[in-house]
């Protein structure tokens, strides 16, 4: 594989005017002010499925910083003097991720419009970076999120389906045909396993690299997590332990009005009152859960690289530029072993066995099982819901945790909605390129003017 030239997410400029104004840390004052509310706006998001998209874009930036911090740590085990702020500000491709990334504005914002000598320059700064972050947040969503449907969505098809089928045949009393709805739902379980093996690498790989093409790179990802089964099944581990609370969300709404007098009515508006608070206050499991899994997953990742890297398993022409750079500077390319084994690397050690992967595939398998059978299907047959809630995972696809009654809202509105707001920014974004190019021919030089 050839590395990729492609750049981070995060904009250069906005690195460059960090490296040269010497952006300072956030004083933690203000990270104690800010940290709740960006949690709570993050909890606002998740109301919709576009604001998920744009979580789900977020978290993919976040996770890019955790992969440059775990590099870094493992720097610093190895004698690396400097701190994360100094080693992000050495580079203008990672001066970006010196600080959480932002929902709206660029990247270290206000030093980028401090330096612009003129008001004019300082206007062009805010109009171009007000909602740069956004955009970036929105166009990342959307390759993680079609990157993980194309791998994922057709299993959820499948077990959609089964169930289906199943409660037809039970309803019909065609007993006779168990085995069709049976078989489907199996088949879309077994698929599913299969996947998340795959999934949470790669979109770790496809966030720490910036490059959504990185996601496929099938060869590469599978070695890795050959080489990481026990960092694999307890992230699967974590996924079912977060799953649990998932499950009793999504039960709960069937006991809501159980103590009301039986000729009490409730208005579709109160219903549906109740059910948005209670879906709200559902997002303070569903946000950090699906954050931190997927910073885990980075983690993961980041570690398995380096070790990787350093045993000669990976060569340093599958890094992509990026990539490559980054290591170098923390000197984390040459072989390096530590000098004493603890019982947690031997037990990581052995997994790297033939018997090792053998045990940890079965109990990672086990694992995502569990991922499916706790939020999906215990918590369908308690609470039936429309399509979707078999069409999404919250903590796999979109952080999106809100299912309304369909007689009081199709849930296929909201998502039509989504889709129709991101064409329309891709193709605005299309048409920008469009006119910059050309504005870019025209003033060429040597270029004939009627």
């Amino acid at each position: 594989m050839e590395p990729s030239p492609l750049p981070l997410p995060l904009p250069v400029s906005a690195g460059t005017a960090a490296v040269e104004a010497g952006l300072q840390p956030a004083p933690r004052w203000r990270r104690m002010i800010g940290a709740p509310i960006k949690f709570l706006f993050g909890m606002l998001l998740v109301q919709s499925p576009l604001g998920a998209v744009i979580l789900t874009g977020w978290t993919g930036r976040l996770m890019q910083r955790v992969a440059l911090r775990t590099w870094w740590r493992a720097a610093r085990r190895q004698g690396y003097a400097g701190s994360f702020h100094q080693f992000a500000q050495e580079d203008a491709a990672t001066s970006g991720h010196a600080r959480w990334p932002n929902y709206f504005v660029r990247q270290n914002f206000a030093q980028t419009v401090s330096r612009q000598p003129l008001i004019s320059g300082r206007l062009r700064a805010i109009t171009a970076g007000l909602f740069r972050s956004l955009w970036d947040n929105g166009r990342l969503g959307v390759q993680m999120l079609l990157n993980t449907a194309l791998v994922i969505l057709p299993s959820l098809l499948l077990m959609w389906s089964g169930w289906f089928t199943g409660w037809q045949i039970s309803f019909n009393k065609g007993y006779e045909h168990f085995a069709v709805g049976a078989s489907v739902s199996w088949l879309g379980i077994l698929l599913f396993i299969a996947g998340m093996f795959y999934v949470p690498m790669a979109l770790a790989r496809q966030a720490a690299t910036g490059d959504w093409r990185r996601f496929y790179d099938f060869k590469l990802v599978r070695g890795l997590v050959k080489r990481a089964w026990l960092g694999h099944a307890l992230l699967a581990a974590g996924y079912v332990a977060a799953s649990f609370p998932v499950m009793l969300m999504t039960a709960a709404p069937t006991f809501f009005g159980k103590d009301l007098p039986g000729d009490a009515v409730v208005s579709p508006e109160e219903v549906r009152q109740s059910l948005q608070s209670y879906y709200f206050y559902c997002a303070f499991w569903i946000l950090p859960a699906f954050v931190t899994l997927r910073s885990l997953s980075a983690m993961l990742y980041a570690r398995t690289v380096v070790k990787a890297v350093q045993s000669g398993a990976v060569s340093q022409e599958c890094l992509t530029e990026t990539e490559w750079k980054t290591l170098h500077r923390l000197n984390l390319l040459n072989d390096i072993r530590p000098p004493d084994r603890s019982i947690w690397t031997r037990v990581a050690l052995w997994f790297g066995t033939r018997a090792g992967r053998y045990t940890g595939g079965i109990l990672t398998a086990i694992a995502w099982f569990g991922v499916l059978v706790l939020p999906t299907y215990i918590g369908t047959f308690v609470n039936y819901r429309f399509a979707f809630s078999w069409l999404n995972q919250p903590l796999v696809l979109l952080p999106w945790f809100n299912h309304l009654p369909a007689y009081i809202e199709s849930q296929w509105y909201p998502l039509a909605v989504a889709a129709l707001v991101l064409f329309l920014a891709w193709r605005a974004s299309r048409l920008v390129h469009w006119v910059k190019r050309r504005s870019r021919s025209d003033a060429a030089p040597g270029r004939s003017h009627p």
